[in-house]
């Protein structure tokens, strides 16, 4: 996985340490930790925070995550990324999305605005290079955005849903199937969970993108749907991102739950279940 495919995973798996935005009156601020892993081997430690603001003005939604490699990593590679985005709170429509990284210690910037009309505005740079593309269509969204309206309603076992993304750079469509439900253990406990499983195609070449390897996501079952994990398989085994602690008035809900006696004796815990 290469290029722009690893840039569009990398801004869907939210994975990194973010910093928590001022909190003003009418905000509900959320955070969620998640610990990244490579074959079982720690590469990072994550913060993705979200952002609702009930203003009497206007209403939105901010997600927002910084993805840094560990220092054990950055040995061999290194990551340093901020990804913010804001998008209209009812209709859950893109107004701008930003994603500053620096990969191994060279500078890149994505920058999407949504104009009155809903023309999507991207920009790319980096030394030496300047990049604008333009996308008129109204079902485009940003990768955050688009994570948003997800989790929002994930898809049913009748019905796939498909979403046509913009990363600033290039167009996407990605269609989410839900594959089942079943029960898994993440660090922050065990839970009730759908299994979502995305194809993704470039829409420039309406074919199936074959720089991305599998990619699985569990979600919790009940509502908000909160993100537990996400399974991605690179050349050599898979990255995990899961979820390690909940915010504070997400703390049990839809935990399953487990007697320590069988805990102890059960052949599921520590299992990654496919």
């Amino acid at each position: 996985m290469a290029g722009a495919a690893r840039r569009l995973v990398c801004q869907l798996v939210v994975a990194g340490l973010a910093a928590t935005p001022p909190v003003t009156a009418g905000e509900v601020v959320r955070q969620y930790q998640y610990r990244v892993s490579w074959n079982g081997i720690p590469v990072a430690r994550a913060t993705v925070t979200r952002t609702d603001d009930q203003g009497e003005l206007r209403q939105t939604t901010r997600l927002s995550a910084l993805i840094r490699t560990n220092s054990f990593v950055d040995l061999f590679w290194s990551l340093r990324a901020q990804s913010i985005a804001e998008a209209d709170a009812l209709m859950l429509r893109p107004r701008w999305f930003v994603f500053d990284r620096r990969i191994n210690g060279k500078p890149e910037l994505t920058r999407i605005d949504a104009e009155p009309d809903g023309l999507l505005v991207g920009r790319y740079a980096r030394p030496g290079r300047y990049r604008l593309v333009e996308v008129n269509n109204p079902r485009a969204l940003d990768p955050m955005t688009a994570v948003l309206r997800a989790l929002q309603q994930p898809p049913s076992a009748a019905a796939p849903q498909s979403y046509d993304i913009f990363t600033g750079e290039a167009r996407y469509r990605i269609e989410l199937r839900r594959e089942a439900v079943e029960t898994i253990r993440v660090p922050a406990g065990r839970f009730d969970a759908v299994r979502i499983v995305p194809t993704i195609w470039r829409v420039e070449q309406d074919k199936r993108d074959p720089r991305v390897r599998r990619v699985a996501i569990w979600v919790t079952q009940s509502v908000p749907h909160t993100l537990l994990r996400i399974r991605s398989e690179v050349f050599i085994g898979a990255v995990y991102c899961d979820l390690v602690e909940l915010p504070d008035e997400g703390r049990g809900v839809g935990l399953v739950a487990e007697p320590q006696a069988q805990l102890q004796h059960d052949p599921e815990v520590g299992r990654t279940l496919e």
